[in-house]
Parts: structure tokens; sequence; C-alpha cells
């Protein structure tokens, strides 16, 4: 089995991906006057570095978050209670 790129590379240090997730951040922040964004779940693929949840996290205070895994036998690298 191929390993991920996650494994190759540091996607936190990619600027591009570091500005889009700051825009998806910013654009969230406009969705406030619908519902109160704290209370929102966000969705997405962790990866080893878990990236845009640690930002939408503190930007945000998100807490209610749901990371797809592939790999089932690194729960505890992604679990989090």
């Amino acid at each position: 089995m191929m390993a991920g790129s996650y494994s190759k590379i540091n996607y936190s240090l990619r600027p591009a991906k570091a500005v889009e997730r700051k825009m998806i951040c910013d654009s969230l922040r406009c969705l406030s006057p619908f519902g109160e964004v704290t209370t929102y779940r966000y969705i997405g693929f962790g990866s080893t570095y878990f990236s845009d949840f640690i930002l939408f996290h503190k930007s945000l205070h998100i807490e209610d978050m749901i990371s797809i895994e592939k790999d089932r036998h690194a729960k505890d690298r992604f679990e989090y209670i």
C-alpha cells in the first residue's frame, strides 16, 4: 500500500492551503447572522497535522468536529474527547 502524501508533505506549510483555510474561516464568520458559528459542526479530513481543525477551533471556537479517516488503526491519533 502506498503511503499517503501526508507522510511526505506537511500541509500546514503549504502557503496556498493556509490562505485557502483562512479565507474559509473569514467566510464562515460572515454566517454569524444566521446562527452562532460556535454551534456549527466541522467535518474534514484531518490528516496527520489537523491544520484545518486547529485553525477552525482556535479562530471560530468550533468544538464539534469530525474527522473522516480511512486508517482505523490510527484511532488514538485522531480521537479527542
